[in-house]
């Protein structure tokens, strides 16, 4: 099979515009009236997108599609909400669009997994305050061009 890559880094780029509180791997419904099961899942964002079905119009073989929208521990109490959040939802979608254009595998690859008993959460954002601007700059941004 062939992956899909307009359509896949569609759902990335759709992905990535969401809130991350719309992404969500467990059974939990984010949007009225949805159209999968949860409607937070990779499948409920595709299907939003146009997708008939996400194997196809991902070009996944069955096996492909099953472990991506059914990931390891999907399906238990909530557990998808904390071990498949927004972040790793996306970087999964990233690693298999670049391993199938370096290899040309397509291979579904959630990543690590989240220390035992502790949810995967995002990594704390951290404020970066830019440079200061060198002296010899800020005096010649100050001072009037002569003409």
């Amino acid at each position: 099979m062939t992956l899909n890559i307009p359509n896949l880094n569609k759902l990335i780029m759709h992905l990535e515009a969401q809130p991350p509180e719309r992404i969500n791997m467990g059974f939990v419904a984010v949007r009225e009236r949805p159209e999968c099961g949860t409607a937070g899942c990779i499948a409920g964002h595709a299907r939003l997108l146009g997708s008939e079905g996400i194997r196809d119009w991902l070009g996944l073989t069955s096996e492909g599609a099953c472990s991506l929208i059914e990931p390891t521990g999907w399906a238990g109490e909530q557990f998808g909400v904390q071990r498949y959040p927004a972040h790793r939802v996306i970087a999964t979608l990233k690693r298999l669009r670049d391993r199938f254009m370096v290899t040309g595998e397509i291979v579904v690859d959630w990543g690590p997994e989240p220390t035992a008993g502790e949810p995967w959460v995002a990594p704390q954002a951290i404020e970066l305050t830019p440079p200061a601007l060198p002296d010899e700059i800020t005096r010649l941004l100050g001072s009037k061009v002569e003409a």
